[in-house]
C-alpha cells in the first residue's frame, strides 16, 4: 500500500497489532529511504493463530479504509 506518512502508519499498525494480539511479537521492521522523505517499510509480525484472520483482514483493508492507495 502507498501512504503519505509511512513512519506514522507503520507505528499505528504496530500499535494496533500489539493491542489486538498482546501475545504478538515483532520479527522486524525495516525502513528504507527511497527518496527525499519517501520510505519503503517492511514489517513482519508473529501473531497467534486465533487472531491471524482478524489481523490479516484489517491489514488487507487498511489502505481502502484509510484513504491510502
Amino acid at each position: 500500500m502507498q501512504v503519505k506518512d509511512t513512519r506514522k502508519v507503520a507505528s499505528e499498525l504496530q500499535s494496533w497489532i500489539a493491542t489486538t494480539d498482546p501475545r504478538s511479537t515483532s520479527a522486524g521492521i525495516d525502513y528504507e529511504q527511497t527518496d527525499n522523505n519517501l520510505y519503503t517499510v517492511a514489517m513482519t509480525f508473529s501473531v497467534t493463530s486465533t487472531q491471524y484472520t482478524q489481523i490479516e483482514e484489517y491489514l488487507a483493508g487498511y489502505a481502502q479504509q484509510n484513504g491510502a492507495n
